[in-house]
């Protein structure tokens, strides 16, 4: 047998062999993955169904504006600006709406502020961490959010004190379940529910463009 012809052997071996045995090993891994992650949600029960408040440009805001999304739903006290886990909590907020952006209205965050906070403090809290109202939804403070806050079974899933000094986010599917809590003070954690929301709900595929011949148009 020649060079070429033990070439053109090898050759055909990698193309025909490894490269197919490279890709099966690669997407076999990513199905794992994926499936690790989506499997680390639970159903910690429902949230927001009877959601109705308004937020700091006074619009309302109800259970119809959560329907069909995915909420990352934090708790934050507007008169204690220097705790350091709510400096950490509302750093990851501002991570986490740019990585959505705009472009993903299935996808945002909203922030329920202590019963009876001041809107003074809750207006100066989201200029501070330039909040989007596009993506990062403050709600004003009103009778609700204790109820809201509550409901959140913060203490009781994800054994936290209060939530507030030692914050989570808690992540409500587009179906209004609650499936999992992450520390807000965590940049990991919060990369975890990052990639969990982009499996869940990638982004939508960009349609193609058609090009027409000049007699059809």
């Amino acid at each position: 047998m020649n060079k070429r012809k033990i070439f053109s052997y090898i050759f055909l071996t990698i193309i025909l062999g490894v490269i197919p045995a490279g890709s099966w090993y690669y997407l076999r891994d990513g199905l794992r993955y994926r499936k690790e992650r989506i499997g680390a949600l639970n159903a910690f029960g429902n949230w927001g169904k009877d959601l109705q408040i308004k937020l700091i440009n006074g619009k309302p805001f109800n259970a119809d504006s959560i329907r069909g999304r995915f909420v990352v739903v934090s708790v934050f006290d507007p008169a204690d600006s220097s705790d350091k886990n709510q400096i950490a909590a509302s750093q990851q907020l501002q991570r986490f709406q740019n990585a959505f952006g705009p472009e993903r209205p299935d996808i945002f965050c909203l922030s329920l502020p202590t019963p009876k906070s001041d809107s003074g403090l809750i207006a100066a809290y989201a200029k501070r961490y330039k909040a989007n109202p596009k993506v990062w939804h403050i709600a004003q403070a009103n009778d609700q959010i204790s109820v809201l806050y509550d409901s959140l079974h913060l203490q009781q899933n994800a054994k936290a004190k209060d939530g507030i000094h030692d914050p989570y986010f808690t992540l409500v599917d587009n179906k209004f379940k609650i499936r999992n809590y992450y520390d807000a003070t965590k940049v990991a954690e919060v990369n975890k529910m990052v990639e969990v929301i982009s499996i869940i709900m990638p982004p939508k595929a960009v349609p193609s463009i058609k090009y027409r011949k000049p007699e059809e148009r």
